[in-house]
């Protein structure tokens, strides 16, 4: 799972999720993006074809979260898995591939 992390991408949505919850849990602004940066992830822009995704992804998953469809959204764009430590994605039919780190 590391190996995955030196190529891996983030949506803008899901980077700014990161650092919303390391401020609130104590963390500077400044610290937050240098935990971030740490982790050499590609952050890219949130487009309309990931809102369109979203929209789907909600229809046919209604129990995930706006980042957990973020995610997912990018995934579907890239045309790659996404990686995820949340177990109630392996059992949502949206058409994309989805892998368990844990």
């Amino acid at each position: 799972m590391l190996a995955a992390l030196g190529e891996g991408i983030i949506s803008a949505v899901n980077a700014a999720e990161v650092l919303r919850v390391l401020v609130k849990k104590g963390a500077t602004p400044a610290d937050g993006r240098r935990v971030l940066a740490r982790l050499h992830l590609q952050t890219v822009e949130f487009t309309g074809e990931d809102l369109a995704a979203v929209a789907e992804i909600t229809q046919r998953a209604p129990q995930l979260s706006l980042g957990d469809c973020a995610c997912l959204a990018l995934g579907k764009r890239m045309g790659t898995e996404v990686l995820t430590a949340d177990r109630a994605w392996a059992s949502v039919d949206v058409e994309i591939a989805v892998r368990l780190i844990r």
